[in-house]
């Protein structure tokens, strides 16, 4: 019941009846505001409800560009692939956009239209991709970074978690013989302290 509205267009869905639910015909592109009064104990003192307001409208797609990727070049480029994610009511379109790259021509979309496709990269840096759906009326858009490195071992330093493997003394991402010759190189050497009272600055 809208006990407080005073305009004549107010609606009453229910008068006073145990109800848990309604069903309401909206109409498109209209403001609606909603309020439930309650009472506990006097028909004639109700609980007041908060009042709600709400658009009956058509919503956006939902757009998922899919998560951020770390890659690296083989060869002079990398191909991989977009895998995204919309949901919508009805038919739609959808068109993938670079919004930035490292250099001009950097990226090739292999199907700008297609919802899942292919991407050629043919340079280091940073690329920022965007997905948009439309539905003939109002579009969704989502986003995607693509970081891409030299090789696999800069691609792997570049994750937050990165952990360099114990021995990989030259911080190539492997323990091997090049790391072995430079801890041969300096074997036995020591460079601690050999005076037991050190001074460690001037006057």
């Amino acid at each position: 019941m809208l006990e407080e509205f005073t305009d004549p267009a107010a609606i009453q869905i229910v008068n006073r009846q145990n109800v848990t639910s309604v069903v309401v015909q909206t109409q498109p592109k209209t403001r609606y505001y909603w309020a439930v009064d309650t009472y506990v104990g006097s028909a004639s003192d109700p609980v007041l409800g908060p009042i709600f307001s709400f658009v009956a409208d058509n919503l956006p797609p939902k757009v998922d560009a899919g998560a951020d990727i770390v890659t690296w070049l083989e060869g002079g480029s990398r191909t991989g692939s977009l895998d995204a994610t919309v949901t919508d009511e009805g038919a739609y379109t959808v068109v993938w956009m670079v919004m930035s790259q490292p250099s001009p021509g950097a990226a090739t979309i292999e199907n700008a239209n297609a919802e899942d496709t292919n991407i050629t990269l043919n340079a280091t840096g940073e690329y920022v991709l965007q997905l948009v759906a439309f539905d003939g009326e109002y579009p969704g858009t989502d986003t995607i970074t693509i970081n891409v490195y030299n090789d696999s071992c800069q691609a792997a330093q570049s994750l937050p978690g990165y952990v360099p493997l114990v021995g990989d003394l030259n911080g190539d991402c492997r323990v091997d013989e090049a790391d072995l010759a430079l801890l041969e190189e300096n074997w036995l050497k020591d460079n601690s302290l050999t005076d037991d009272w050190f001074v460690s600055g001037g006057l």
